[in-house]
C-alpha cells in the first residue's frame, strides 16, 4: 500500500495501474477528510479544545488546507496523462479534462477564501462549479453508466444492456444531478476550498 501510495504522490512520474487510480480517485473522494485532520490537530496540538477557541486560528492551517484541497485532483490529473501516452485513448483526455475543472474549483475556491469571500470572487467560485459540475454529469451519465447510447422505447437515453429495472437508472440520474449541485448551499456562507 505504501508503495503505492508513493506512486500516486510522484505522479506524473509514477506507475499508473488500476490499483494506482483507483486508489488516488479513493482519495479525491476524502479532500474534506483531510482538511478536517488538520484541523483537529491544531486544535487538539495547541489545547484550543481546553478553551473551545476557534481551530481555524491555527498558524498554517488555511494554507494546510487549500493544498490538500488540490492534491488529489493534481494526482488523477496527472494519472489520467500518464494514461493517455501509454494508450492513445482519448477519454483519458476528456477524463483529464474532469480532473482539471475539479483543480479550477479548488482555485475559485482558495481565491475566495482569501479575498475574504467578496462579491467578485464568489461570482468566480459559482461560475466555476457550475461548469465543473455540468462537466462531470456528462462524464458521470456517458462515461462512467454509458447512459445516453439508445432511443429505444422503454430504454431511452439509457443503454443497450441494463442490469437493473429501467426505475433505477433514472432515479440514480436525476439523483446524482440533484447531488452534484449540493455544493450551492454553502454559497451563502462557504467554509473554503470545497470538492
Amino acid at each position: 500500500m505504501l508503495i503505492v501510495l508513493w506512486h500516486i504522490f510522484i505522479s506524473p512520474f509514477g506507475l499508473v495501474k488500476f490499483k494506482h487510480f483507483f486508489l488516488a480517485d479513493i482519495l479525491t473522494s476524502f479532500v474534506q477528510p483531510l482538511k478536517d485532520l488538520g484541523t483537529i490537530t491544531c486544535f487538539f496540538a495547541t489545547s484550543r479544545w481546553f478553551s473551545s477557541d476557534d481551530p481555524t486560528q491555527c498558524a498554517g492551517l488555511e494554507d494546510y488546507q487549500i493544498v490538500i484541497a488540490f492534491l488529489p485532483y493534481w494526482f488523477r490529473f496527472a494519472q489520467c496523462f500518464v494514461r493517455y501516452r501509454e494508450t492513445r485513448l482519448t477519454p483519458n483526455l476528456v477524463n483529464a479534462g474532469k480532473y482539471f475543472s475539479s483543480i479550477c474549483i479548488q482555485g475559485a475556491a482558495a481565491y475566495r477564501v482569501k479575498a475574504k469571500s467578496d462579491t467578485i470572487s464568489t461570482i468566480i467560485w459559482t461560475i466555476v462549479a457550475i461548469i465543473s459540475t455540468f462537466y462531470c454529469l456528462y462524464w458521470d451519465y456517458t462515461m462512467d453508466w454509458g447512459l445516453f447510447k439508445t432511443k429505444k422505447p422503454g430504454k431511452k437515453y439509457l443503454r443497450e444492456e441494463l442490469k437493473y429495472p429501467v426505475f433505477y437508472y433514472y432515479f440514480a440520474m436525476i439523483s446524482n444531478f440533484i447531488l452534484r449541485f449540493f455544493w450551492v448551499l454553502g454559497i451563502p456562507t462557504f467554509p473554503g476550498p470545497v470538492k
